[in-house]
């Protein structure tokens, strides 16, 4: 039987190398098809010309992180299977109607994704936690200097979501439509109990009125565009400020490529290499806090998994499928609001031993979710 060649393709706005290493490591022939192609891409040209990549290096199944409807086209014309492993949600690509090509074996890491994926008549969709790179990360060597560099009792890694939209918005509709828009934004800070506040809740009148300011042409349901676009990253604006408001007495790394941040008793870092820098931080902080984007509804950034993957101890909002993989308080921590969260950040950071002991067994169930393994999984039920 003929051994396959799968063809990792790489796109203008993300290239991420764990997959590759999943496949090498299962023994699998990969090539690498390095794209100026947008991910969002539904071109034509650009569905001719992934199609003439993978002709001429010979793929036999096409694989990438996220979903790219133009990719979907190339092979379905090529008459061959396309996996995409989807780590961000909502993401426009799945509302496109490539999504329901029979070429398609789609992974997500979000089962709310699942479902609506599912519902726009995809057929071979498939729930994927994400996973870390334990093959790299012990490859990376800690010096003193690092511990210099990184050490510290909380960290962040991530963005503010400086949102000039939302404010746009705000300005330019009637005092209805900004009340409501305000009261979904309210409703939706600082909770994390896993109940959805967020989507399907503008009215009609609210979203015709977004649509006229912006007129957007996507193929994205309005409610989840304007939600994720406007809402969602304002809240996560004003909750990423809280945190490190609330937080500024512990030692706090905000490891970001934002140079406007000012806020007092925050340490403000520049932005992290993901291959070398950001593992190292991990390894270093003694605390590593996770805010999830409020546009995911149910999964766990890859963040989570990283951390564990370096033996970091993990103080992550509540996800509903947090007590799904992990178990809370053995080899993980959550919080429910911000006044939980401080409260964890004082004990952990006081009581050394039960932190470590978290982060230890984090790291021992955190091998069930290498990339290998997972990308074997994926192999499994796509039928490769």
């Amino acid at each position: 039987m003929k051994e396959l060649k799968y063809g990792m393709v790489y796109f203008k706005n993300f290239k991420n190398e764990d997959f590759v290493w999943g496949l090498l490591a299962l023994g699998k022939d990969v090539e690498i098809i390095d794209t100026e192609i947008s991910r969002e891409s539904t071109k034509e040209s650009d569905a001719n010309a992934l199609y003439e990549e993978l002709l001429k290096n010979k793929i036999d199944v096409a694989v990438s992180f996220d979903f790219c409807p133009a990719l979907s086209d190339a092979c379905i014309r090529r008459g061959m299977p396309y996996i995409s492993w989807i780590y961000d949600a909502p993401i426009q690509m799945v509302y496109e109607d490539q999504i329901k090509n029979n070429c398609n074996y789609i992974f997500s890491f979000d089962r709310v994704q699942i479902k609506q994926i599912r519902e726009r008549g995809a057929e071979n969709v498939f729930y994927m936690p994400l996973g870390t790179n334990l093959l790299r990360n012990g490859a990376i060597e800690i010096s003193d200097l690092d511990r210099e560099k990184y050490a510290c009792t909380v960290s962040f890694i991530g963005s503010l979501y400086s949102n000039s939209d939302y404010e746009s918005a705000i300005k330019s509709v009637d005092e209805k439509v900004r009340l409501e828009l305000e009261k979904i934004k309210g409703d939706v800070f600082g909770k994390w109990d896993g109940v959805d506040r967020l989507y399907g809740r503008m009215s009609v009148e609210t979203i015709n009125c977004l649509k006229s300011i912006f007129q957007n042409e996507t193929a994205m349901d309005d409610d989840a565009l304007y939600a994720t676009a406007l809402i969602a990253k304002a809240v996560a604006y004003e909750e990423r400020v809280e945190m490190l408001k609330r937080l500024a007495d512990y030692d706090i790394n905000f490891y970001t490529y934002q140079s406007d941040v000012s806020i007092p008793g925050i340490k403000v870092r520049g932005a992290l290499d993901y291959l070398e820098e950001l593992p190292k931080a991990y390894f270093f902080s003694r605390i590593n806090m996770n805010i999830t984007m409020p546009g995911i509804t149910s999964g766990i950034p890859l963040r989570v998994f990283d951390i564990m993957g370096m033996g970091g101890f993990v103080l992550t909002n509540y996800q509903p499928e947090v007590e799904e993989l992990f178990e809370i308080g053995k080899n993980i921590e959550v919080y429910h609001d911000f006044d939980e969260m401080v409260d964890k950040v004082k004990f952990y950071s006081d009581n050394e031993n039960a932190r470590k002991k978290i982060a230890l067994n984090g790291k021992k169930i955190i091998e069930g979710f290498s990339i290998e393994k997972r990308v074997r999984e994926i192999l499994v039920k796509a039928g490769l």
